[in-house]
């Protein structure tokens, strides 16, 4: 006598398997990274980093016609809620999964089940860094010079106005550009 066992399964966050009435029958595990590429003076490309993109498991399924209805129901309620789940496979365990797809076809061919491809893609939680501005103030070291200081919680500035001295004359930038 043969049995059969899940080897993928798609859990909640108390470790518990949802919809076990579907029948996984395949599980595609999507792990890649950009290389990011920059071109140099030569023409050439250089790559000089890689940013890992989002895990994405395309997990085939079959419901049995007698439940797919409450099934296709929990599916649903899982992706329209944003849910993280995790997903067992032989291969390994993924988490922070959410669910972005839950295309399926219907037609005459299966009466009695109900194929459905879920689409479940990670969730990476960024963490960003703030500062309250420079600790040991500019490039000396010295905070108290103004131009070096941390401009945090200064609110929209005025720029100076030129002094007279130097509209006009000759030696300065614009007058360069206009008279050369």
């Amino acid at each position: 006598m043969q049995t059969t066992a899940d080897v993928v399964a798609v859990l909640d966050s108390s470790f518990r398997q949802i919809f076990p009435d579907a029948r996984p029958i395949k599980a595609t595990v999507k792990e890649e990274a950009k290389a990011m590429q920059h071109p140099v003076e030569s023409g050439a490309s250089v790559v000089d980093h890689r940013v890992i993109l989002p895990v994405e498991i395309k997990l085939s399924l079959i419901i049995p016609g007698d439940a797919y209805r409450d099934v296709y129901q929990q599916i649903r309620q899982y992706w329209l809620r944003g849910d993280l789940l995790t997903v067992q496979t032989l291969a390994g365990t993924y988490q922070n999964m959410m669910i972005s797809g839950m295309p399926h076809d219907e037609s005459s061919d299966l009466i009695d089940a109900l194929p459905m491809e879920i689409t479940l893609v990670e969730q990476k939680i960024a963490s960003t860094k703030f500062s309250g501005g420079a600790s040991k103030g500019g490039a000396n070291g010295d905070p108290s010079v103004p131009r070096d200081s941390p401009t945090t919680g200064r609110g929209q500035q005025q720029g100076t106005t030129p002094s007279t001295g130097q509209q006009g004359k000759a030696g300065s930038t614009i007058y360069d550009i206009i008279f050369s």
